[in-house]
């Protein structure tokens, strides 16, 4: 049951980086199913250190995770030519 419940998610964060992906907001250069091996890599090891007393709010771990995660996949718009 907890094999299942794993393949959901990750089925379902598959799909929502697909969504990002196909609307153009995230970078399509890098396969999504390894984006999200990546991501699920990095949060599965969260609970071998996180603790309330390691040092970090739950709330500063979660803004900086998904900053490094969507930090590094938000399309980057190229700005316009300055005169």
């Amino acid at each position: 049951q907890i094999d299942q419940v794993g393949r959901e998610l990750q089925a379902r964060l598959v799909e929502i980086l697909t969504q990002g992906i196909d609307s153009g907001e995230l970078r399509s250069d890098e396969p999504v199913d390894l984006i999200a091996n990546a991501t699920f890599g990095m949060l599965n090891w969260t609970n071998r250190w996180f603790t309330p007393e390691c040092g970090h709010p739950a709330g500063k771990v979660a803004d900086s995770f998904a900053e490094m995660i969507l930090g590094g996949l938000v399309q980057q718009r190229p700005q316009a030519r300055r005169r």
